[in-house]
């Protein structure tokens, strides 16, 4: 299995700092990350899967329950993924 990084968009558009700092402390098993730079939500978090299509899914899976839990569901609009490669490997 290889590490992956992955973006998630979605069309949540309002979410305050203290929603941030909630979806934040929720989203520590993946590393996830969210953001509001463009006015829409966009987590970026890290997993290990057998590959991008799996790692997409896991992260996806982790934010749909953590905004149910928070009672703000929403879609996913944009994804982006890509496999981490270790400083070693790089030559």
């Amino acid at each position: 299995m290889a590490k992956y990084r992955v973006l998630l968009m979605t069309d949540l558009t309002r979410l305050d700092e203290d929603g941030l700092a909630d979806l934040y402390e929720r989203l520590v098993g993946i590393g996830g990350v969210p953001t509001v730079p463009a006015g829409v939500l966009e987590v970026t978090g890290t997993t290990e899967a057998p590959d991008a299509r799996a790692a997409v899914a896991e992260v996806g899976r982790v934010l749909e329950h953590a905004l149910t839990a928070m009672n703000r569901p929403c879609r996913v609009i944009g994804v982006q993924a890509g496999e981490v490669i270790a400083p070693s490997a790089v030559g």
